[in-house]
């Protein structure tokens, strides 16, 4: 799990921000029209940002947010706003929604889930202080990437033996004195282990529970979930709002530490 021999040649911040709406805000996805609000907070959701700048002064920045869709609009104000803060050019900075049904969103789709601009301005400006704090606070590190596969936790819900994506990938981020401080994971998945069970709760799902784990078992490291194309993909029925639920979590987490170590 490595890409630049033994030398630190990068420039390395990660920095969080909790988003976490009112819950006069609507919760999005699911089915249409539902007025679906959040009753509790089953956990907080967050704006996560890493920033890696390489010898060169070339540097990008990720943004993973807990929230269901992002539109053009929304990309272009944090990315033209972080920008200005870090110097970063807005073309080299991603945003990358978790795609969590039991979030807000902000990308409008009609009977979704109601777009409340408030919210989108606070979490506009929690994403650019997040990637202002990571830029500020980069570090000489190591960078090490790694992948594994999640196998049986997944199927195509619009085709029988349809394709899917079973790698999962990681980067991670080391400091000098070889303490893991950054770890991005990337799957491709609907965020449904929680929702029937948790319709009204504001929440990560399962990726909140890997994100907590991995820190868990990384102590000072920060984590943080990037959505890949899940499309129709879905996590099995027997993993839905079952008794079974916490399941995938603890599946993920087990492939992502053994990524990287590999």
């Amino acid at each position: 799990m490595q890409i630049d021999g033994s030398n630190y040649q990068w420039r390395v911040g990660i920095a969080r921000r909790k988003i976490t709406p009112s819950t006069d805000v609507d919760l999005a996805g699911l089915g249409y029209y539902l007025n679906r609000t959040g009753q509790r907070v089953r956990d907080d959701l967050t704006a996560t940002a890493l920033v890696v700048e390489a010898r060169n002064g070339d540097a990008v920045a990720i943004a993973a947010l807990d929230i269901m869709y992002c539109d053009e609009a929304f990309t272009r104000q944090i990315r033209n706003l972080a920008s200005r803060a870090t110097g970063i050019r807005a073309e080299a900075i991603c945003v990358n929604c978790s795609h969590s049904h039991n979030a807000p969103t902000a990308g409008a789709v009609r009977g979704l889930g109601e777009v409340n601009e408030a919210y989108l301005r606070f979490v506009t400006m929690q994403t650019v202080d997040a990637i202002g704090e990571a830029w500020r606070d980069r570090q000489e590190a190591k960078l090490r990437v790694g992948h594994g596969e999640v196998k049986d936790l997944t199927y195509n819900r619009t085709r029988e033996n349809g394709p899917l994506d079973t790698r999962l990938s990681v980067l991670r981020a080391d400091s000098k004195d070889g303490k893991t401080f950054a770890i991005a994971f990337n799957f491709h998945c609907h965020l449904t282990a929680h929702l029937e069970t948790d319709f009204r709760a504001i929440s990560r799902d399962w990726p909140g529970e890997v994100i907590d784990a991995i820190e868990g078992k990384n102590p000072g490291a920060v984590a943080m979930f990037l959505q890949g194309t899940c499309g129709d993909v879905i996590l099995k029925p027997e993993f839905n709002s079952t008794s079974r639920r916490f399941e995938p979590a603890k599946v993920i987490t087990t492939v992502v530490l053994g990524a990287m170590e590999k």
